[in-house]
Order: C-alpha cells, then sequence, then structure tokens
C-alpha cells in the first residue's frame, strides 16, 4: 500500500502530524504499537499544558480535568510562588483524543503493528513519533541522552483540587519533584539529570515528604530526553523526527507535549511544502537559550538562586515566566545592589546572548 505519510507512533506529535497531514489532503497512515483496544498503557507523564499550548491548540482544551492558577517553587525552607497556570489532562485521554481527530480527517490507523522498515506499506515520508524508543530515530543514529523519571498516584485530600502545583528543587541536581493535582488523585514524580539510584532515592524523600510511604494507586518509571544537541539534523532525507524522538524536550522544565504537538503541525508544514527544512523544528533557538540559562543556574547552585529570588522577587519571576512561559529574557534594566544578583545577571545575560 502506498501513502504521502507514515507515521511511526499515535503520540501526541504523531497524532497532531497525522491530523495536520490528513487535513491538508495528505494520504496518511499511523503505525502503533499498543492497541488501546487491549488495554492502553498509562503514560508516566505529568499531563500538564501550559497557557501557551492551549493558545496554541484550543482543541486540547475538551481535555482539561482540572486548572492550577498557581506554581509553588519550593527548596528547603524557601517558598516562592509564581503566577504560572497549569492545565491538567489525562494522557491517554488527550492522545487518544488527538487520534479522533486524525481520524476524522481521514488518517488511517493501524494499532497493535510495530514499524518495520520491509513492512506492507510505503509512502514519500516518514515521522519518527515513537518517543525516546522510537525505531525510526534509532536507524538515524540520532544523538538522544536520557534522564530517569519516576510518578506515582495517590490520593491526597489536601491536594487533589488544589489550585496550586508544586516543584520541589533539591542540591546538586538538575530536575524537580512535582505535584499536579488531577481530582481524584495527584500525579507526583520525580525526574533530572542524574543517576538512577539518585532519581529513585529523591523521589522516595519526596513523597515521604508530603507523607506517601505507603503503596500508590499506580506508578511507574520511564525516561525522557533533556539535553538539545543544536547539530542533531531531526530532517534526514524524507525522514522526520517529531516529539521525544527528536529530543524536543524543554530542557529546564522536562515538559515535553506543546513541543510535540508543535512538531507535528510543523513536520506537516514542512513535507506541504509551507516550512523549510532548514527552519525545522523553528523553536530549536529557544530550546539553547533555555538550556543554556539552566545550566548558569546548576553552576551557581539552585540554593543561590532561591536566596536570591528571595532578595528580587521581580527577577525569579522573569527567569521562570521566560522557561516555563517563554517570555523575553530577564530584562537587566533593574541592578540589586547585591552583588551576588549582580553577577549572576551578568552570567545570565551572557547564557541569553
Amino acid at each position: 500500500m502506498s501513502y504521502d505519510v507514515v507515521i511511526v507512533g499515535a503520540s501526541v506529535s504523531g497524532n497532531i502530524a497525522a491530523y495536520e497531514c490528513a487535513k491538508r489532503g495528505l494520504k496518511t497512515l499511523v503505525i502503533e504499537r499498543s492497541d488501546p483496544m487491549k488495554g492502553y498503557r498509562i503514560k508516566p507523564c505529568g499531563g500538564g499544558l501550559s497557557q501557551i499550548a492551549i493558545d496554541e491548540f484550543p482543541q486540547t482544551e475538551e481535555f482539561v480535568i482540572h486548572k492550577t492558577r498557581d506554581l509553588v517553587n519550593r527548596y528547603q525552607d524557601i517558598e516562592l510562588i509564581s503566577s504560572v497556570p497549569i492545565y491538567m489532562t489525562n494522557r491517554n485521554e488527550l492522545d487518544l483524543g488527538m487520534a479522533d481527530m486524525a481520524l476524522g480527517e481521514g488518517a488511517e490507523y493501524r494499532f497493535g503493528t510495530s514499524w518495520s522498515p520491509d513492512g506492507d506499506y510505503e509512502s514519500d515520508w516518514l515521522i519518527g513519533a515513537g518517543g525516546v524508543t522510537c525505531p525510526v530515530a534509532a536507524g538515524l543514529s540520532y544523538k538522544r541522552d536520557r534522564v530517569p523519571v519516576k510518578v506515582a498516584y495517590f490520593n491526597d485530600p489536601k491536594w487533589n483540587m488544589a489550585d496550586e502545583s508544586e516543584f520541589m528543587f533539591y542540591d546538586g541536581f538538575q530536575g524537580y519533584g512535582w505535584i499536579f493535582p488531577k481530582v481524584d488523585f495527584i500525579d507526583i514524580g520525580l525526574g533530572g539529570i542524574d543517576t538512577g539510584k539518585r532519581v529513585k532515592e529523591l523521589y522516595h524523600q519526596y513523597l515521604a515528604s508530603h507523607g506517601h510511604t505507603g503503596k500508590p494507586q499506580w506508578h511507574a518509571g520511564w525516561q525522557i530526553p533533556m539535553t538539545w544537541y543544536p547539530d542533531q539534523k531531526p530532517i534526514q532525507g524524507n525522514t522526520i523526527l517529531c516529539g521525544d524522538a527528536g529530543n524536543f524536550v524543554n530542557p529546564a522544565t522536562g515538559e515535553g507535549i506543546l513541543l510535540a504537538m508543535r512538531s507535528g503541525r510543523q513536520a506537516a508544514m514542512v513535507i506541504a511544502g509551507e516550512l523549510e527544512a532548514d527552519d525545522y523544528p523553528t523553536f530549536a533557538p529557544h530550546l539553547g537559550r533555555v538550556q543554556k540559562m539552566r545550566d548558569e543556574i546548576d553552576d551557581i547552585g539552585v540554593g543561590e538562586f532561591f536566596e536570591m529570588g528571595q532578595r528580587d522577587k521581580k527577577f525569579f519571576d522573569e527567569v521562570v515566566e521566560f522557561m516555563f512561559l517563554e517570555k523575553p529574557p530577564p530584562k537587566l534594566k533593574h541592578r540589586s545592589e547585591d552583588e551576588k544578583i549582580a553577577m549572576y545577571r551578568n552570567l545570565l545575560a551572557d547564557s541569553v546572548q
């Protein structure tokens, strides 16, 4: 069977790519190894959407089950609250909802089928959207550094319906623990750039800090990419990588749903001749800037950063909004007399050039 596009993976990125390709009249096939009719694997993902994601992809709002107004950033006994709304979703329902959209535009799906380059299908274009284990990316020898993530569901009456989310940070750890309220339970987890052993230790420490030492409703471990390599080519010949398969994850926050959807849409635009291949993905420069700032904070130390945030909350909020909401990098118009803040701002100024 001949297609214009074959997409490997019915992920958010794969489903958006299928929707956008089919909407443009391209004959599209999606191959997904899991079968929702036999039970869909719960994805170990926070399932949070930013305001940008809702604005750019308004169809996702249908799958929002709860919204938190503020983000509580914690380090030891320091607490800094940022006005960063997060829209909570059930990740499986989001994925299936996007697949329904693509089916509505005429895309074909083969569930319970593993992709093979020798399959009974051929296409002008191939999109790899199968996450960190995507066989298409593996075939391209695409460089990916994976970091461990652990997540669980607990019933927590204090947090289930809270109007705030929480991020907990630790010394010497490029990552964080999180709590996302999901109405009937909380999605609580931890992940970052470190060994699996350290992540596991911090994860259980974080659970215990909230009184969760018993058996969870559900738990799992996974890996995500959190390093951006600007020299890698996500388009090689007639093959395009999307989402986690292409390392399209915010290097500071680990958020990947927005970038997955963007890359799926932009892959369709490349195939349709609406976007130059060399410009894909258009958000790549932002990933580089965020990664530089993340590394600067790590060099200074998360404790120092939070202490500076206590002295200059405006500056702290500017950093958070830059990383989470893609607002302009911190404006350095105002300088604190505190020598540490001045030094830190100089470092950040260099990181966002």
